[in-house]
């Protein structure tokens, strides 16, 4: 993927060439608009989500629509990210460009944004909106539809899924965020297709251990937000295999991964809850 870099505002940006010259926004003037917006406060409405790792915000720009995210962090650690050049929206950046080569859905990047003047906040990502909702929110909403139109929306999704994940162990990579908060499903999911991805910061390269726990990490949130049919889990894991065959060669094989992924995910849901009782409790302290 092709890189510009430029200062638009006091700040160092480095921008999807590709992209900007698509939008015709390659410019500093048509892009210094853009930049303002990204880094001023979020306004009432547009706050997409907020927590101890990053804030995230959608604004209007140029004619579209946009999300930014800034990733919290030290100043001594944004520092040391930096110099190492593994910081969490290059790490972010550099993932989308691995998952758009294999051809995974992907939210494309277009802009990083060093905020030099806030060193504590990290530095800034800016992408195009994606609209529909999180497969987070998806689950929740299912839980008033009827049981039988539930039922078949989620083994279709947990099929896609699946096929996803194959497509990317496959290629020789591991999603270690792959979660419902962070796969949008819009409309053409609803013809069959893959969640696009939105934060593929967790992308590293392939390991035994890290391919079970890529599907242990979806597995572990699902039974958090929601009840898991062991159906729905089985016809990912399926899907999954059947896209990589090399992950489980024959049904002992793929049993075993079964087990293994379910004991990784049971053992991060606990770990989860423990910390959300902890953080309970320190509150109740204060």
């Amino acid at each position: 993927m092709q890189q510009t870099r430029m200062n638009i505002r006091g700040r160092d940006c480095r921008i999807h060439t590709e992209q900007a010259q698509r939008l015709d926004l390659l410019s500093p003037h048509r892009l210094a608009p853009l930049v303002a917006a990204a880094l001023g406060c979020p306004a009432p409405g547009n706050l997409l989500k907020s927590d101890r790792r990053s804030q995230v915000h959608r604004f209007d720009a140029a004619e579209r629509t946009w999300v930014a995210k800034r990733y919290r962090m030290n100043a001594a650690v944004a520092r040391l990210y930096r110099c190492l050049k593994v910081t969490p929206e290059w790490r972010e950046w550099r993932g989308a460009i691995h998952l758009r080569k294999i051809g995974v859905r992907v939210a494309e990047p277009f802009m990083i944004i060093h905020d030099n003047e806030q060193p504590k906040a990290g530095g800034l990502i800016v992408l195009p909106y994606t609209p529909g909702r999180t497969l987070h929110e998806l689950i929740i909403e299912q839980t008033e539809h009827d049981p039988e139109i539930r039922r078949t929306q989620r083994q279709q999704i947990a099929r896609t899924l699946g096929r996803q994940m194959g497509r990317i162990t496959a290629a020789g990579w591991v999603n270690r965020d792959h979660k419902p908060g962070n796969l949008i499903v819009d409309q053409r999911c609803g013809a069959g297709e893959e969640p696009v991805i939105i934060d593929p910061c967790g992308l590293r390269r392939r390991s035994a251990r890290y391919v079970d726990r890529m599907l242990a990490t979806l597995v572990a949130t699902v039974i958090r937000i929601d009840r898991l049919d062991t159906r729905e889990a089985l016809i990912c894991l399926n899907a999954m295999c059947r896209t990589d065959p090399t992950l489980a060669p024959d049904r002992r094989a793929r049993r075993d991964m079964a087990h293994r992924v379910w004991e990784w995910a049971v053992r991060e849901r606990d770990a989860a809850l423990a910390r959300e009782r902890r953080a309970v409790k320190r509150k109740q302290r204060r």
